[in-house]
């Protein structure tokens, strides 16, 4: 990525990818929770998990979003413990914002056990991104000896 171009189209784009996945969260919790029941209905095979596995999954793909900006600015610093817990903080802070602003819709309210689950999910990227990351370096290393 060594033209200036395809850098800054790389940096657009990610973040682009993670205001939109913002937007998105947000848009879903604005939703009535009658609206949220009729929209996962097919779901119903998860039965109570649902709602732990949903939170998960979307903020675990938040994560990656934000994982990929910091990489496009900060390449392979991007790995170090600073950033990915930046990336934890950042999760956190959104979730705690979405539960805020979710408190305020019809038949919904704000909940600290889906922070956690939301936090729990950006957790589990970082862990998998540093695991990859590490692992990635370790058969660099192997291979240059």
């Amino acid at each position: 990525m060594k033209s200036p171009y395809v850098r800054l189209l790389c940096r657009t784009l990610a973040l682009a990818a993670a205001i939109g996945w913002m937007i998105f969260i947000l848009n879903i919790s604005s939703q009535s929770g009658q609206d949220i029941e009729q929209g996962i209905e097919w779901l119903w095979w998860l039965g109570q998990s649902v709602s732990v596995i949903g939170h998960l999954v979307i903020y675990a793909i938040l994560a990656i979003f934000y994982v990929l900006n910091i990489f496009v600015w900060v390449m392979n610093s991007a790995f170090k413990v600073k950033w990915l817990s930046i990336v934890i903080l950042l999760s956190g802070l959104f979730a705690i914002f979405d539960e805020i602003q979710q408190s305020s819709v019809a038949g919904r309210y704000g909940s600290i056990q889906d922070v956690l689950v939301d936090v729990i999910g950006a957790i589990g990227v970082v862990i998998l991104c540093k695991l990859t990351w590490m692992y990635r370096n370790n058969r660099h290393i192997k291979q240059s000896n």
